[in-house]
């Protein structure tokens, strides 16, 4: 309605115009070379109106016809680009299912269409030899992306993962610090760095890159925390074996304190106080993580730091640690362990029963195995027991998510395989079905 109205305005002074022009026709006249045009206003108008109408059309025409062979040229265009996509689309397809041949065969069809060095063709190349074990065309198409501005982060990204894989740090370290500069945002690329850094020892480089990527959001504040408590705690295990506990305890101090949760910082603490016989220290500390990470392992911690006293007195001592958290397992198999190392065979047992009904655990049954040796000396009865054991899966390990290794003690690096924050405590996966229990 609205366009029609503007319509309708603009068309008015026209009409408006054209009724006076009528009504007012006037003549007028023309003396050139001897000749006499005489002809009225309105008619005038009309023929300059007509040949500028036919000048325009005449304009366009030339215009389409000089830009004939444009025309063509980007339909042609057009057409070879959609054949380029095309062809990306089935060289992705193939290298997703490992069609190696077909992959390289598109990847040619696709340069034709887009050109050799198209980013997408560039980094197809890169991809399928790097896929096909093909190191050395991999590391030039990644060179041949470096180049280039639009693909430089892309080539630099392949260069690290290509530097690592052919074992060479430094060369890897550099890429990566020329990316990260450019993207300190990019999660991938802080995480690299942290890997690269923490392995090659470079601690303080490593917290440098830590801060500014929570700054940039490429972390969050609680792995930022975990993340330090990691770094606190690797080089607190260096301070160790360089002979420097006070180092070490500072630093392991630092790493509780940024993230209070972090284990293996609990039991490198309490392992070092226990080394250094700080009994007052060490009994602190346990009391403080038994709250929320209660360990059967302190058994063993306070034998050695009170060697001379009573097993009565040492399960005193365990039993006000157990107090704080009684109905975690590990409560439950402390307090077991520590009736056998007083020879009370049925309060071993009594608490490894109460232990049963919480979980099974392969420790419980070697432990009631112990008790049967060590009571009755029943052997016939242990090997039920320890029989009974091989039934279930594995007791919990740090388990590296990437190679699968299992190691009872945490790791930044796993050892097996070198991965970075690779490690979690977890039950393995046996497969095996755990029959019944008989009473």
């Amino acid at each position: 309605m609205l366009r029609l109205i503007l319509y309708l305005l603009l068309l008015a002074p026209v009409v408006y115009g054209a009724v006076w022009l009528a009504d007012h026709p006037g003549q007028l006249s023309l003396d050139w070379f001897g000749y006499r045009i005489q002809t009225s206003l309105g008619l005038l108008l009309a023929v300059f109106a007509f040949s500028l109408l036919a000048f325009g059309g005449l304009v366009l025409l030339l215009r389409a016809i000089v830009y004939v062979p444009t025309s063509i040229r980007r339909h042609q265009g057009s057409r070879h680009h959609q054949q380029g996509l095309t062809a990306l689309t089935h060289a992705m397809s193939s290298l997703a299912i490992a069609d190696w041949s077909r992959c390289e065969k598109e990847i040619k069809r696709a340069k034709h269409y887009l050109g050799h060095d198209n980013p997408a063709t560039l980094l197809l190349s890169a991809q399928l030899a790097h896929a096909s074990g093909n190191r050395e065309k991999a590391r030039a198409q990644w060179n041949a992306m470096l180049e280039r501005p639009e693909t430089r982060l892309v080539g630099l990204r392949g260069m690290i993962e290509q530097a690592v894989r052919d074992g060479q740090p430094q060369q890897a370290i550099s890429h990566a610090r020329e990316a990260w500069k450019a993207q300190p945002s990019d999660r991938w690329l802080s995480l690299i760095m942290l890997d690269l850094l923490t392995r090659n020892r470079e601690w303080l480089e490593a917290q440098e890159v830590l801060d500014k990527s929570l700054r940039a959001k490429a972390l969050t504040k609680d792995e930022a925390r975990r993340y330090e408590a990691m770094f606190h705690t690797e080089r607190a295990r260096a301070a160790i074996d360089g002979k420097t506990p006070d180092l070490a305890a500072d630093l392991l101090g630092l790493a509780i304190k940024r993230d209070p949760d972090f284990v293996p910082a609990q039991r490198e603490l309490v392992a070092l106080l226990v080394a250094q016989n700080d009994s007052r220290q060490a009994v602190k500390m346990m009391t403080r993580f038994w709250a929320t990470h209660p360990q059967s392992g302190d058994v063993d911690h306070l034998i050695a730091l009170f060697p001379d006293e009573s097993p009565s007195k040492l399960q005193k001592r365990l039993q006000k640690l157990a107090s704080i958290n009684p109905e975690e397992l590990e409560s439950q198999i402390a307090q077991a362990r520590m009736a056998i190392h007083a020879s009370e065979w049925g309060v071993a047992r009594n608490y490894l029963k109460s232990a049963l009904t919480l979980q099974e655990s392969p420790r419980i049954y070697h432990l009631l195995a112990q008790v049967e040796k060590g009571e009755k000396g029943d052997d016939k009865q242990a090997a039920e027991w320890l029989k009974r054991a091989s039934y279930l899966p594995k007791d919990p390990s740090w388990h590296c998510r990437a190679c699968g290794h299992d190691s009872l003690r945490w790791h930044l690096h796993c050892p097996s395989c070198d991965a970075f924050d690779s490690a979690v405590w977890q039950v393995p996966d046996s497969g095996i079905l755990v029959p019944e229990v008989v009473s």
